[in-house]
């Protein structure tokens, strides 16, 4: 599949089609976000070796600490217009507007952020995957191989 192919997820209680938003979209909204992220990232301290999830999760309440209702506005207004769900049954998958998710995402938080972040993925799948890559290899513990024997 590529990259610029629609893909569907069940996520919850529905069945959601992502298609990639154009070019100029996605760099304006991996900006935005970066610009929400990269104070956060500046702030962890990871080092080799040391367990990282509990810098993942401060990072991650960081970003989700400093998001505005402008940027969720806009994270809804990006990626709804290219979303379709299959909610009612029997019917085929339909646009899936703000109001749409709005009254869908009602009490749901855990499918809101399920579905935003496959909508990451659709759209930024690739380029997370080798900065997920990197940030690993940043953060593994240093091997430093079979001991050297004292000289005589």
């Amino acid at each position: 599949m590529r990259m610029h192919d629609p893909q569907s997820k069940t996520i919850g209680r529905y069945e959601y089609t992502v298609t990639p938003l154009g070019g100029r979209a996605a760099s304006k909204l991996l900006a935005r976000v970066f610009g929400r992220i990269s104070p956060v990232l500046s702030t962890i301290d990871i080092k080799r070796g040391m367990a990282v999830e509990m810098e993942v999760l401060k990072a991650v309440a960081g970003v989700l600490g400093n998001l505005t209702d402008a940027d969720i506005d806009y994270l809804f207004d990006a990626f709804c217009p290219c979303t379709r769900a299959s909610i009612h049954p029997g019917q085929p998958p339909s646009v899936f507007t703000k109001a749409i998710a709005d009254a869908t995402f009602a009490g749901e938080q855990l499918e809101m952020v399920g579905w935003l972040r496959f909508c990451f993925e659709v759209n930024f799948g690739d380029f997370l995957a080798v900065l997920g890559e990197k940030l690993a290899s940043a953060t593994a513990p240093v091997s430093s191989g079979p001991a050297e024997k004292p000289a005589l």
